[in-house]
């Protein structure tokens, strides 16, 4: 576990200082892969506000892409991950209660309005991985999420 603990320390550093752009970006998205579940979820919670902001965007450009939302979905994703800022991660206690808020009322919107379950909410709203990735990641790990 330390091994891991410290490659995702590393990851870090590399996503911050390369902005999860370009060739680096796809390094570590791979790298992001072979981690356990617990390690993934270890190394999203220790990263930088940056780096947060930067999954959400990735996954929010995979979720654009899926041809199965409607536009009107895709509207609602939008306003969700528009919330997603650096400054997000940084915000005080009311803040944060309030982007809560707001994500379970889109929640409840999704699900009541469009029929959405919980692993379609927890694809497109629960993990940072793309939705190739989250395939890629259930087969190489044996899971189903």
């Amino acid at each position: 576990m330390a091994k891991s603990y410290l490659f995702a320390i590393v990851s870090i550093a590399i996503i911050v200082l390369t902005g999860c752009s370009g060739r680096e970006n796809k390094v570590v998205r791979n790298d992001l892969l072979a981690m356990d579940f617990a390690t993934l979820d270890e190394f999203v919670k220790s990263a930088s506000p940056k780096a947060k902001a930067e999954f959400w965007t990735i996954k929010l450009q995979d979720v654009m892409s899926n041809g199965d939302l409607s536009e009107e979905e895709k509207q609602i994703v939008k306003e969700f991950y528009s919330k997603l800022t650096p400054e997000a991660y940084t915000l005080g206690t009311q803040e944060q209660q309030d982007i809560q808020a707001f994500s379970e009322e889109i929640e409840s919107i999704l699900t009541d309005r469009f029929g959405w379950d919980e692993k379609k909410l927890y694809h497109n709203f629960g993990i940072i991985l793309t939705e190739a990735e989250i395939l890629e990641y259930n087969k190489k790990h044996g899971t189903d999420f």
